[in-house]
């Protein structure tokens, strides 16, 4: 009983390891402090491929003081409903006020707009690789797996049931199944999210 009892907790500290890694990148983004910047993003696209892949968490520092040509700034246009992060190429300087030209640096071509200076967020100062979490496969496997050991559990526990009593002897919601119910319910988000921005 203790074996099988270190065996659950020991399944438990790997399934919160996962768990953490899951939502990190949205607990960042909530608290930027946390890693010392103002802003921090969830990339979404392949614009900027391959200094920045599509999942990749960016940190970016408020404010245009420190941006020189080939520096990445966040920005925000009226045509795009998120923040765009893309790398500068030019900067106009004009009496009273600058305009950024940039693009992606997987584009052919610069960016059709011109950022002006109230439109930039900031600096990109660090790019979190987290593009593992939302590649296909990592969110097919976080789907699966999570889904099968549920059903498994579930299973078990109707196999298990007492003939004479019709009540189960172990219970199906115990810590492990609402780590992997709640790994599920993250992982069929992200999926979602994914698919979304592939509409876009």
């Amino acid at each position: 009983m203790k074996k099988k009892k270190g065996l659950e907790v020991i399944l438990n500290i790997g399934l919160l390891v996962i768990l953490l890694l899951l939502v990190s990148p949205f607990i960042l983004t909530r608290c930027p402090f946390l890693v010392s910047a103002d802003y921090v993003f969830i990339t979404i696209g392949h614009s900027m491929t391959p200094a920045m892949l599509h999942g990749d968490t960016i940190l970016v520092k408020r404010g245009i003081e420190d941006i020189r040509v080939g520096d990445i700034i966040s920005f925000r246009v009226d045509s795009i409903p998120v923040a765009v992060a893309h790398r500068v190429v030019e900067i106009q300087e004009n009496p009273s006020f600058l305009i950024f030209k940039t693009k992606g640096d997987a584009n052919d071509v610069p960016d059709d707009w011109e950022i002006t200076a109230d439109q930039v967020i900031g600096k990109v100062t660090d790019v979190k690789s987290t593009s593992f979490f939302t590649t296909p496969y990592m969110l097919y496997a976080s789907i699966l797996l999570p889904a099968d050991l549920i059903l498994m559990r579930v299973a078990y526990c109707f196999f298990r049931r007492s003939a004479l009593t019709k009540k189960s002897e172990y219970s199906v919601l115990n810590s492990t199944t609402a780590i992997l119910a709640i790994i599920l319910i993250l992982s069929v988000g992200r999926l979602l999210t994914l698919l979304l921005s592939l509409m876009v």
